[in-house]
């Protein structure tokens, strides 16, 4: 009883933040038709995500995960970009995650080609992370969306990343690694 009250305070502030915040939308994958079908039939689908900016159509640009290290060399930032900007020419959604390195250089090169790109986040879609990709992240949200499955003010920790990545695979019909 004690979990379902906690659980129903969460809620009822998640909701509150939300209405004070209405730049962050939030949907059901179990019950809307905005996400790939794909999302619904992972292990663990999240239930519910944060939404910055405009969710792709899924259906009409099928979406591709490209993702890779964080330190990585020059020809591997240049290959992740002219990858992605080649898939995004082509019709396909980039999904990436935002982080240092090929992830960055992916959101890029799919911008950079006027294609749509989507940014899973670790932590709530409130907080920028890395700090230093805050023009990235609002670029993102101008030709795509940022999603998290975590509400907004849920910090970037370690352990999400990983977590977070199921819903990567989910959204993708192919993953590109560089």
């Amino acid at each position: 009883l004690e979990e379902a009250e906690a659980l129903a305070d969460d809620i009822v502030a998640d909701r509150r933040w939300l209405h004070e915040h209405p730049e962050i939308g939030f949907d059901l994958p179990q019950t809307t038709a905005y996400v790939a079908d794909r999302l619904r039939e992972i292990d663990d689908p999240p239930p519910v995500l944060y939404v910055r900016g405009r969710l792709p159509d899924f259906d009409r640009m099928p979406g591709i995960t490209i993702v890779g290290t964080r330190s990585c060399s020059a020809y591997g930032l240049r290959m992740a970009e002219r990858f992605s900007a080649a898939l995004a020419k082509a019709g396909f959604t980039i999904i990436s995650g935002m982080a240092r390195g090929i992830d960055s250089a992916a959101h890029r090169g799919c911008l950079k080609a006027d294609g749509a790109t989507v940014a899973v986040l670790a932590g709530g879609v409130d907080l920028c992370y890395p700090p230093e990709n805050r023009y990235l992240m609002g670029d993102i949200m101008l030709a795509g969306a940022v999603i998290s499955e975590n509400p907004p003010g849920t910090p970037h920790e370690g352990f999400r990343f990983p977590i977070r990545n199921r819903i990567l695979s989910g959204l993708s019909a192919a993953t590109l690694i560089v």
